[in-house]
């Protein structure tokens, strides 16, 4: 009895313990396959939070980082993004952070400002801080530089969930650019 009960211990706990998959996305092909939701392609770059041009800005199928969302933090997201509506003052401002969702290409910025196929779209800080949260964007960074640069984080705070590290620090010399997958 005394080695049915360790035995089942054993199994249980064998059975219990998940291991995260890591997913190697290589290709829009890897991409279809091993992603069977809805995503959103993120970009950003890790190197300043200095503004481009959304033109500099485009998702690369190279060191991909696919992030889970809660379902109903991807529907705010790619709700938001989808029903931004167009803004009659198309006067463009730079990007720090490049999203495609649906064949729309997104750029949005520390000020709240999207746009959407190089036309401007009404300002949404609030889903801006959301995106960049949620695809750790902010983790990046040091907590210095975001108060001093990004306007989002003075309005909404540091994220709960900021890791600002060394580490992170010198994977950023290596690594100049982000590209995520959020998915659900």
């Amino acid at each position: 009895m005394r080695n049915f009960s360790l035995v089942f211990i054993i199994l249980v706990l064998l059975i219990s313990c998940k291991k995260e998959v890591v997913l190697a996305i290589n290709s829009q092909e890897d991409l279809d396959k091993n992603i069977t939701n809805s995503y959103i392609k993120v970009a950003y770059d890790t190197e300043s939070l200095d503004m481009k041009t959304c033109n500099d800005f485009s998702f690369e199928f190279k060191d991909v980082e696919v992030i889970k969302l809660s379902k109903s933090d991807f529907n705010s997201i790619s709700e938001g993004l989808i029903k931004s509506k167009l803004n009659s003052n198309q006067n463009l401002s730079g990007a720090d952070f490049y999203v495609e969702y649906r064949g729309y290409k997104f750029c949005l910025n520390h000020l709240g400002n999207i746009i959407r196929n190089n036309r401007k779209m009404e300002d949404n800080p609030e889903l801006a801080y959301l995106i960049k949260t949620k695809s750790k964007y902010y983790n990046q960074f040091s907590e210095a530089d975001l108060v001093k640069k990004d306007s989002l984080i003075a309005w909404y705070d540091l994220p709960f969930n900021h890791k600002s590290n060394d580490s992170i620090a010198l994977q950023n010399k290596i690594a100049t650019k982000k590209n995520v997958i959020l998915t659900f």
